[in-house]
């Protein structure tokens, strides 16, 4: 029918209804159908439309992608259902969220939209992890572009880019939006639109903005990444370091301190991105070099730059000094200056004494008038040595005139004054964090030992919590360049993060998981032992410790170590005394951050949650139950607001369980002790409200054997393939469920345990394992009788007999007539396989949840004493400091491409919200936060 065409209302009625009736059947195929013919009946003016409305449901709602799929393509557009198409940006399938993109850029306006929505459109579509989906998100930006007819800084104008570059996620999206635009356009073409500069290359003063520099930056670092055949079209655009010092030398001129925070905000933004645009620069001119390092010094100690700006300023520097001592000295002659500035005092004589000092000097005139006619006539009468002894006189009354004229004059002063105020310390701390974490130092060099006994040092016990946040931060990268100074500190920061301001408790978490991470734990055991025996307690010490377990000691000493001590005479040392306080103190430690986890401050949760997944990432800790802690924490339902840590600990759980077989053992030894806490959870807990199911099929699937295989095959560890097949710790996992189930048939939570039976991946050719659980299958028959448990049940023998069938196809395998007294006691250790080492199939990975409903927060019902194994910490040996970047390093690399599998429904948007309305979220990885394991560096 015609764009004009017209029914019958009654049979519009009709079809209307019948197809609204078809939007409801079961099969997708025919509500794609339905969707289709209601297109037509659509009333966009109607508020109520029914169409509108059943739309509004299904593209939020369909558990199908593609009924999703084509309400996007069908609905019309108005205010109303603009919403709808943004969330579908969010969508867990790649053609949904692609044809959400087009649709936008097809039928939306940019400037229907608000400037919070567009950035969204950017941010989620350009770091998408799928191809196509980026491919709609450009198409999008061109429509954009268009709209404005090719001006790029309208564009940018339109994405408020002075306001919005500063929010989370904008700076690494701004540049995206950048080099999309510049990506399928010739460098010529770019160049030649480019006509904001002047002759000398530079943008005039009176045209500057935030978007002109930008747009600026932007098309100069990216001519720069094309490499030296385009380099002819960068030198069209870029002016001489020599031109370019002139340049920002009179921009900084022009700046006046502003008080409307505004104005502020955007002269810093500004200068960031004139600074940042220096990186392009050919230094190779020395004259050049030193103008422009002498303009960041002089901009360093400027009252017009503020902290803000340190950072662009401080890298710049560096790259133009030779060594980083010179680097140190050089920030130790500002932070003089800033501190003790060289001032002017102007001391004026007063009305009294100017007086009186006139009325000196008209005497001596008149002295002098009567003096000069006496010498005349001497000279005249030839009398000499009369006229030698005036003339002397005549000159000391003019030096003495000469005086009394000087003294009237203003005095001018030059003198140092000390500067105590919090905007002067500030940044002269800011000045030393950054320059700690930009250069690449290994030890305290003098310099700086006196800038941290006179600066950094008193800055912490500062009254300001600006102070005290950033003179923490200073001090713990020092701490991170030796290790006794870390020792001298660590319980000052132990006391720090649980009593001051937020802002420093949570900086302070975070100097306090690097030197862990750095150092170990072993490093702070006798310094934190020596202050215990002193008298001084630990934050740990006023909470209830009693039932932690000891960390376990060492127990591979070298026996040549102990035979060449025996030759020496030493004093006896009692090894059972030293394990056990070296066991409490490292308890406090952890006891004391594992603490945090419960702290009201979703900060302080997040970055307590953060440093705990990183060190047991590192290896730094090892322990079951902190595992079990931060399932908990993640699924807890009181925390659905705390996007930054659900993502965390939502990347953490994958990479940490297929980085290799002991973690993989970890998480089953956890597997237990996270269901029976979620069993025992009180009825008005929050973990109450968490779904069982889905935890333990999250944890089914960390510890596959097949996902650590493939990232075993991957990393080219053949020696841990070998071994995975052959300790597969569904094993273990199945005899302890197996046996839970026995202790109590009849308890409400044996449902959950008979599902996640026929789940596991029990070992194909492990006779003894097979023949364990071929008899607890049978004794759980006798004693379950709930019909859904029974059939999982059946499913499990079913599995278990067919596996012992083909590992042994000549014996007969009994079923029925097992003895109810039996002995069913099973050791929950599976026996080596009788069949030797058998490497791994490569097999498809699949993807661990779908549609949970995934939160944060440990409950109540974990008192202190359950947090810890006895095996916290990794012994004998610690682990080095290259083991912990490796795993970063080879762990992202290798692991994180894969999360869109591994981690579907769990990561990025879906976190949050219920299972019931997950289907219809986006489910990519926005950001790695695990990608680095320090968090000041």
């Amino acid at each position: 029918m015609g764009d004009d065409a017209q029914i019958d209302t009654d049979i519009y009625e009709k079809i209307k209804e019948c197809m609204l009736d078809r939007l409801r059947d079961i099969t997708p195929v025919v509500r794609i159908q339905a969707v289709i013919a209601l297109g037509r009946l659509q009333e966009p003016n109607d508020e109520k439309c029914p169409v509108l409305e059943g739309y509004h449901f299904h593209i939020g709602c369909d558990p199908n992608s593609n009924v999703r799929q084509a309400v996007i393509q069908t609905m019309a557009i108005t205010r109303k259902t603009v919403p709808d198409m943004i969330e579908r940006t969010k969508d867990v399938t790649d053609l949904v969220r692609k044809q959400a993109y087009l649709t936008l850029a097809e039928k939306v306006s940019i400037k229907s939209l608000k400037i919070k929505q567009r950035v969204w459109l950017l941010q989620s579509g350009l770091k998408d992890q799928s191809d196509s989906v980026k491919a709609a998100a450009a198409k999008l930006l061109q429509a954009w572009l268009r709209t404005y007819g090719g001006n790029v800084l309208e564009l940018l104008s339109a994405l408020d880019a002075e306001n919005s570059m500063d929010e989370e996620g904008f700076l690494e999206t701004r540049e995206l939006v950048m080099k999309t635009l510049f990506k399928k356009v010739p460098a010529e073409e770019l160049v030649d639109k480019f006509e904001l500069l002047n002759e000398n290359l530079v943008i005039d003063l009176d045209k500057i903005t935030c978007e002109s520099v930008f747009y600026w930056r932007s098309l100069c670092q990216y001519l720069k990444s094309l490499g030296p055949e385009e380099e002819e079209y960068l030198d069209k655009i870029l002016p001489t370091t020599s031109v370019y010092s002139d340049f920002i030398q009179k921009w900084m001129a022009s700046i006046e301190v502003e008080e409307d925070i505004k104005k502020c905000c955007i002269q810093e933004l500004i200068t960031t991105q004139l600074l940042e645009l220096a990186s392009v620069l050919d230094f190779s001119d020395s004259a050049g070099r030193k103008s422009f390092q002498k303009l960041l010094q002089d901009m360093l100690a400027s009252d017009k730059v503020g902290h803000r700006l340190i950072k662009p300023i401080v890298v710049g520097l560096i790259s133009l000094v030779a060594s980083n001592e010179n680097v140190l000295k050089i920030a130790a002659e500002i932070i003089s200056e800033l501190q003790h500035p060289l001032t002017v005092v102007d001391e004026s004589v007063s009305a009294e004494e100017r007086r009186k000092n006139d009325i000196k000097i008209a005497s001596i005139r008149v002295e002098l008038n009567q003096l000069r006619e006496e010498l005349e006539d001497c000279v005249k009468q030839q009398e000499f040595a009369r006229a030698a002894e005036i003339k002397a006189k005549v000159s000391e009354l003019d030096a003495a005139k000469l005086e009394l004229l000087e003294s009237n004059q203003p005095k001018v002063n030059e003198i140092r004054e000390e500067r105590t105020d919090s905007d002067t310390i500030v940044k002269c701390l800011t000045i030393i964090s950054e320059i700690l974490t930009e250069i690449m130092h290994n030890h305290i060099s003098p310099t700086l030992k006196s800038l941290m006994d006179s600066l950094i040092i008193p800055g912490v016990a500062n009254e300001d919590p600006e102070i005290r946040n950033v003179a923490i931060r200073s001090l713990g990268l020092c701490c991170l360049l030796s290790k006794e100074e870390a020792k001298k500190h660590l319980l000052l920061f132990l006391q720090v993060s649980h009593m001051d301001h937020e802002p420093v408790r949570v900086m302070t978490l975070k100097v306090i998981f690097d030197l862990l991470h750095i150092y170990g734990i072993e490093t702070f055991l006798n310094e934190l032992s020596n202050e215990d025996e002193g008298g001084s307690k630990t934050p740990a010490e006023n909470q209830d410790n009693d039932d932690i377990p000891a960390v376990e000691s060492r127990d591979d000493v070298d026996e040549t170590e102990i035979a060449d001590t025996d030759k020496i005479d030493a004093p006896e040392v009692d090894v059972e005394n030293m394990a056990e306080k070296t066991s409490r103190v490292a308890n406090n430690i952890l006891s004391i951050l594992t603490g945090l986890l419960d702290n009201e401050s979703s900060g302080i949760r997040t970055v307590c949650a953060e440093g705990l997944a990183k060190l047991q990432l590192a290896g730094r800790v090892t322990s079951a139950r902190l595992f079990s802690r931060l399932i908990l924490m993640w699924y807890n339902p009181l925390t659905e607001d705390d996007r930054r840590l659900r993502h965390c600990l939502g990347t953490f759980f994958p990479l940490y369980a297929f980085a290799g077989r002991e973690n993989q053992q970890i998480v089953e030894e956890s597997f237990m002790q996270t269901l029976k806490t979620l069993f025992k959870a009180p009825v008005n807990s929050p973990l109450a409200r968490v779904n069982i199911g889905s935890v333990a099929d999250f944890l089914v699937q960390l510890t596959n054997y097949r996902h650590l295989l493939e990232n075993a095959q991957q990393n080219i560890l053949t020696a841990q393939q070998n071994t995975v097949e052959e300790n597969n710790l569904h094993d273990s996992i199945a005899v302890n469920v197996c046996n839970e189930i026995i202790s109590d048939p009849n308890s409400f939570n044996v449902k959950v345990l008979c599902e996640i039976l026929p789940a596991l991946k029990i070992s194909i050719d492990n006779g003894c394992i097979l023949k364990d659980l071929k008899v607890l299958s049978e004794k759980m028959f006798q004693g379950v009788k709930e019909k859904t448990c029974v059939k999982h049940l059946e499913k499990f023998r079913l599995l278990i007999i067919n596996n012992l069938r083909r590992l042994n196809p000549e014996v007969e395998i009994q079923v029925e007539n097992i003895d109810p007294g039996a002995n069913l006691s099973i050791t929950t250790n599976p026996p080596e396989s009788a069949g030797g080492k058998k490497g791994g199939k490569k097999t498809k990975s699949r993807k661990l949840l779908k549609s949970t409903d995934v939160s944060v927060l440990g409950d109540s019902t974990l008192n202190e004493s359950e947090l810890l194994d006895n095996n916290v910490f990794l012994s004998p040996m610690p682990v080095k400091k290259s083991k912990g970047r490796r795993v970063a390093k080879s762990v992202a690399a290798d692991c994180v491409t894969k999360l869109d599998d591994l981690l579907e429904d769990v990561v990025g948007e879906s976190q949050s919200t219920p299972a019931s309305t997950a289907k219809g979220k986006q489910c990519v990885v926005v950001s790695q936060p695990l990608a680095t394991l320090s968090f000041l560096l």
